[in-house]
């Protein structure tokens, strides 16, 4: 459940950011036509917009949302702790900020004297490592299976443009990439129309059992109580 807040969480950031960058694209590279002839013939023709969710916008939201939330937690600890330091008076303000001083000197010399960086130095290094070492491979086999994926993906780009003649108010929101258009149909058949099957069959199903049952309770008779059915088998006795 946590894992499916997430994706959707995700699935609808990425298509917040693609809606943001079509439409700035779309605002900049809109020539300005004083005829009405050419008004005329873009307001009849369907803008094309962008796939609602790619790989790679998806996967930048997931990294970027990482480290925003470590930044927004440091932030918000020390906007809080300045608020708290505000309030006090300034002798001890001055006491708190020589005790804090002083133990973060200690911190960094026993850090210095183990060899130990500092966070922000790991996260360089690690993000320098990952773009030296494992981002090579990762565009070596991604170009592999684009390689491989390419017939397939031939018939479907045939379908979308099928798809987008007959709907074109649904133009450019599928993505010709097979593996753009496989996330984009993963999201709709289980977020999208999840969503939609469990609110017909809470409307239609589980009302119309609720009401089933309720009518059944008001047509039966009420029961007789055991009580009163011993007392009239004993008077007839």
């Amino acid at each position: 459940m946590a894992m499916r807040k997430v994706l959707t969480a995700a699935a609808v950031a990425a298509i917040g950011v693609n809606a943001v960058k079509a439409a700035k694209a779309s605002s900049e590279s809109a020539p300005a036509s004083s005829s009405t002839g050419s008004s005329s013939e873009s307001s009849s023709t369907a803008k094309a917009g962008v796939p609602i969710l790619t790989i790679s916008g998806t996967y930048d939201f997931l990294k970027s949302s990482v480290f925003l939330t470590m930044d927004l937690v440091s932030f918000s600890a020390i906007s809080f702790t300045s608020v708290v330091m505000e309030q006090l008076p300034p002798p001890t303000q001055k006491q708190v900020y020589d005790m804090y001083d002083d133990a973060m000197s200690q911190v960094d010399t026993l850090r210095i004297q183990n060899g130990i960086p500092t966070f922000s130095a790991m996260k360089k290094d690690a993000m320098r490592e990952y773009e030296k070492l494992v981002q090579p491979q990762v565009d070596m086999v991604w170009k592999q299976v684009k390689t491989l994926s390419a017939a397939p993906s031939k018939i479907l780009k045939n379908v979308v443009s099928k798809f987008e003649k007959d709907f074109p108010s649904s133009k450019g929101l599928l993505s010709g990439d097979i593996f753009d258009f496989a996330l984009i149909i993963f999201f709709l058949v289980y977020y999208v129309l999840d969503m939609f099957i469990s609110l017909f069959c809470y409307v239609c199903c589980c009302g119309a059992c609720a009401k089933r049952k309720e009518s059944k309770k008001k047509g039966t008779p009420s029961a007789v109580p055991a009580t009163a059915i011993t007392k009239h088998s004993k008077k007839k006795n």
